[in-house]
């Protein structure tokens, strides 16, 4: 999960405490500014099942974390299939 809006001074273990209610993280990154030290205002999470994920997603996006309303959303979109799959190259068939 993509979870951005996150105010400058949160900390991984504030992360920890919202998320790990909907399950397992398997990875959790907060990127900090070398400058200040402080958070950049967003993080990437990753949880052990996709209904966790899903579970985490739905709760938390829109919630506020430290009075800071936050915004999940899918780090990774799932692969296109069928139609839409298909290649939109120019070069397609040349």
């Amino acid at each position: 999960l993509f979870v951005s809006g996150l105010p400058n001074e949160v900390e991984e273990d504030d992360l920890d405490e919202a998320f790990r209610p909907f399950g397992d993280l398997t990875s959790l990154h907060l990127p900090l500014d070398r400058m200040t030290g402080f958070a950049k205002g967003y993080c990437m999470l990753e949880y052990r099942t996709h209904a966790e994920a899903l579970a985490a997603l739905s709760s938390m996006n829109g919630s506020k974390l430290k009075g800071k309303p936050i915004e999940v959303d899918w780090l990774c979109k799932e692969p296109q299939t069928g139609r839409d799959a298909r290649s939109r190259s120019p070069h397609k068939g040349a």
